[in-house]
């Protein structure tokens, strides 16, 4: 599982400066980039006009890795013959990244059919999900990395798939916990099967999407696949988007995702329907929102470089910048905090009411995280005490920042 990672310019970005001089700005100088190779454009070498000032493709690097694109951003740098102005051994590294990114996808690839026919064998129906469309729609193989391959099934053949990944070889690294069961086998092979989409952290989520084979249409191709429509598939997407991006962050590849996806569907979704489906589970301003922005930044790659954006646009895109793929400590504990305190004053009683509900969160964390505390809920203070424990004794860990945070007292 992927860990939250650290934006170098996490603190400069997260206090919501706006561009003064685009080109000089080493993470629009990425955008631009990516948005070059998603509309198969050479790059300017005179558009990245620092690139030969010091410390500027370490930087590059550092951030195309937070956004999980530096694949991506090594393909563009080839295109506009800019490999040159990479000091040798970031070069070499770079160029690494790219062929694992390129080897990775093919043999993932190749051991996806197998656990396919896995599931055909064992008449479980499955539904892949996520990167595994996604990267058809970008122009080179391994450029849409992917730290996992995530495919939905019927939980009822739970036991018989458990069976045959072993026989395979992975590991079950996490069953029956969360959303999805784990399997993991080295040297990367990572798959994500999910017996829902969604946990109890997004509730409206996964109640939207009980019954989940209502939103699915049966593959034509074999006997147990499906897939969802064009603009569920959408619905999907964005929900996605939303969850990560309302749990700490969601970098800019979302909005890759997002353009390409809508620009190969161009003129053959009904929005009518996408629409209410958003509407109804209250996302149709973070939808129409994030459009704007992927079109602005990446359907026409000078802009980025060459034009303002609007405010509300620009704020978007800096919080987008600061949390990476993946999201960061701060923004995570920021935006729990916000939904906790739901517009109220951070008085010390609310404070403390806080604590409480992080010490000793629901009942239904502990039947998704610890299942088998749920037959045996006496341990769940000790557990509790434990993970607290744990937690302070590790030096900068999430806990420690948010208790910092919240009474400003930790050193």
């Amino acid at each position: 599982m992927s860990k939250r990672g650290k934006n170098p310019k996490s603190k400069e970005l997260l206090k919501g400066m706006l561009p003064v001089q685009n080109e000089a700005r080493c993470d629009y100088g990425m955008i631009y980039l990516a948005s070059c190779v998603l509309n198969d454009r050479e790059p300017d070498k005179n558009r990245i006009s620092c690139a030969d000032t010091a410390g500027y493709m370490e930087e590059l690097y550092t951030l195309s890795q937070f956004h999980g694109i530096q694949a991506l951003i090594y393909e563009a740098l080839s295109r506009g013959m800019l490999i040159e102005r990479i000091p040798k051994p970031l070069a070499e590294k770079w160029r690494q990244d790219r062929d694992k990114s390129v080897r990775k996808e093919l043999l993932m690839d190749a051991e996806r059919q197998r656990v396919l026919e896995l599931l055909e064998r064992n008449r479980i129906w499955y539904c892949p999900l996520k990167g595994i469309l996604l990267k058809k729609l970008y122009s080179s193989p391994g450029i849409r990395q992917m730290a996992d391959n995530d495919i939905l099934y019927d939980v009822n053949g739970q036991a018989a798939l458990i069976h045959d990944m072993k026989e395979r070889g992975y590991r079950d690294n996490q069953i029956g916990k969360g959303a999805h069961d784990v399997f993991m086998k080295p040297p990367f092979y990572n798959f994500e099967m999910h017996r829902e989409l969604f946990d109890y952290n997004a509730p409206e989520l996964r109640d939207y999407y009980k019954g989940i084979k209502r939103h699915l249409r049966k593959d034509s191709g074999n006997m147990y696949g499906y897939h969802f429509s064009d603009e569920d598939f959408y619905v999907y997407l964005t929900a996605h988007g939303w969850k990560h991006y309302e749990a700490g962050g969601t970098g800019i590849r979302f909005l890759m995702d997002q353009f390409l996806y809508l620009r190969s569907k161009s003129g053959c979704m009904d929005f009518n329907y996408i629409g209410e489906q958003l509407e109804r589970l209250g996302m149709e301003a973070f939808e129409k929102e994030t459009r704007r922005l992927a079109y602005q930044v990446l359907e026409v790659p000078e802009r980025i470089v060459s034009e303002p954006l609007d405010p509300e646009l620009a704020a978007l895109l800096e919080e987008l910048l600061a949390t990476g793929i993946y999201g960061t400590p701060e923004a995570c504990i920021t935006k729990r905090m916000n939904r906790f305190w739901q517009g109220r004053p951070a008085t010390p009683v609310q404070k403390m009411k806080y604590l409480f509900s992080r010490c000793f969160p629901p009942m239904e964390y502990y039947r998704s995280s610890y299942p088998v505390l749920s037959r045996y809920r006496a341990a769940i203070p000790f557990l509790c005490m434990a993970r607290l424990v744990k937690a302070l004794s590790v030096k900068n860990s999430s806990v420690r920042i948010e208790l910092k945070k919240l009474f400003r007292i930790l050193e």
